[in-house]
């Protein structure tokens, strides 16, 4: 199952924010897998796994077991495809200015003594 799991990792890429969200990947990629899986691999996956059986009915434990086992393998695997990655950006980092342009000064309106700097039509009162 530990080969399954590690071809389905090989064969996607991830995101650096994907990757951040462990358990919801692994329970995503669980849920696929699980889907995949034929009744004898899900069989094998959880015939040592200790169920309670608690009024429920024996496909809801099963699939919940499974579901379980599956999202550990994925957590494992992706812990140990983390542990060896590097990040690089595929989109450039945009470089700022070395020197930023001067903020424009406010011309200050000289104001004549007698008022005459009002706008046209208003008087002085």
């Amino acid at each position: 199952m530990k080969e399954k799991v590690s071809k389905k990792l090989q064969s996607r890429n991830f995101s650096f924010m994907q990757l951040l969200k462990m358990q919801d990947l692994a329970e995503e990629l669980a849920q696929e897998m699980y889907a995949e899986l034929d009744i004898e691999d899900k069989v094998q996956l959880v015939w040592q796994v200790k169920v309670t059986a608690d009024d429920t009915y024996l496909g809801v434990l099963f699939e919940k077991a499974s579901m379980k086992q599956l999202t550990q393998l994925f957590i494992e695997e992706l812990q140990k495809l983390a542990e060896g990655a590097t990040v690089s950006f595929t989109e450039p980092v945009m470089d700022l200015p070395e020197e930023m342009p001067p903020t424009p000064k406010r011309i200050k309106k000289k104001v004549k003594p007698d008022g005459t700097t009002l706008p046209k039509g208003m008087e002085r009162v």
